[in-house]
């Protein structure tokens, strides 16, 4: 019965620790910057909001690359005009988009980072 209770609190110590693991590339919000050694240390992160949206609809796009210059593309997302802070800018969903998930993504040095919304209508 010990054992048994010993593995089974391992299994959850273990699934505990995966929700606190480093995101992936591809993961929206700021993400820590740990760089390798020669890296340039340019991490970033990309976000939406709101992430369900209807043509025509203005959003805020915060996005950065630590240490490097890039800005934000959407196939749907029109018109990027940087607000007062300097990681946000607005963006118009085209009239023309679909319903369905699209991306916006920003490309740093090392990794393109990306994220999803919904048009949905």
């Amino acid at each position: 019965m010990r054992v048994k209770g010993i593995i089974m609190g391992a299994a959850t110590g273990a699934v505990g620790l995966a929700m606190f693991a480093t995101p992936a590339a591809s993961a929206s919000g700021p993400v820590d910057c740990d760089p390798n050694p020669g890296s340039t240390g340019s991490c970033g992160w990309i976000n939406v909001e709101p992430d369900v949206v209807h043509r025509g609809d203005v959003v805020d796009v915060e996005a950065r690359c630590l240490n490097a210059e890039a800005y934000p593309v959407s196939d749907v997302l029109l018109n990027f005009t940087p607000t007062a802070e300097p990681t946000h800018w607005s963006a118009t969903v085209s009239r023309k988009a679909r319903p369905g998930e699209h991306t916006a993504t920003i490309t740093c040095p090392e990794n393109t980072y990306t994220t999803t919304f919904l048009v949905v209508r």
